[in-house]
């Protein structure tokens, strides 16, 4: 597919989300781990978005993982599990200034998603919810500390095998989309 605009993009993902929410449901031991749920993912929205050419004419993926940030200040040090970035506006050459220490840059995206696994004998319910906690914060900061000329998709997946807690989450902030599955196995 082609894309033109940053809604066929947001639409690619959010069809990826909910693809993969099934899958959680419908076959949880799919998932052993938090890695397992991002590759599947990640494979869905690559099967979905496709590759683009860069400006030298080699293929790159709009999709990328374990993506750290730096921020306008470059004192952000975080880390997104998945970011659906613009490749209008990657850069892999230190041509005119340097490149971060991670060697790529870009600040326009469409999507960021943070992904949470428990397992059935994970950690108490206190220590989860700090996890969801860190990300959404994570996720939250992307929002001012990037400049963007895009209204991203900020998501937390969040899979729990141990109980559902999601009421126990103090707040879930608007602007970022929250998907939190429970099953028993």
């Amino acid at each position: 597919m082609s894309y033109t605009s940053e809604e066929e993009y947001k639409q690619s993902v959010t069809e990826a989300v909910t693809e993969l929410r099934h899958l959680f449901k419908s076959s949880p031991h799919l998932f052993l781990t938090e890695e397992d749920v991002r590759c599947v993912l990640f494979q869905l929205l690559v099967s979905k978005i496709g590759l683009r050419k860069y400006e030298n004419g080699s293929l790159t993926s709009p999709v990328h993982s374990e993506v750290r940030w730096y921020g306008k200040e470059q004192n952000m040090h975080k880390r997104s599990d998945i970011v659906v970035l613009d490749v209008t506006d990657l850069r892999v050459t230190s041509e005119g200034f340097p490149l971060p220490s991670k060697s790529f840059g870009f600040n326009n995206f469409y999507a960021a998603i943070e992904i949470k696994l428990r397992r059935q004998g994970g950690e108490c319910d206190s220590v989860w919810l700090k996890k969801l906690q860190k990300d959404l914060d994570t996720l939250r900061s992307l929002k001012t500390a990037v400049d963007n000329r895009h209204t991203p998709l900020l998501i937390l997946i969040a899979f729990d095998r141990k109980a559902n807690i999601v009421q126990k989450i103090v707040t879930l902030p608007q602007e970022i989309s929250t998907f939190y599955e429970s099953i028993k196995v």
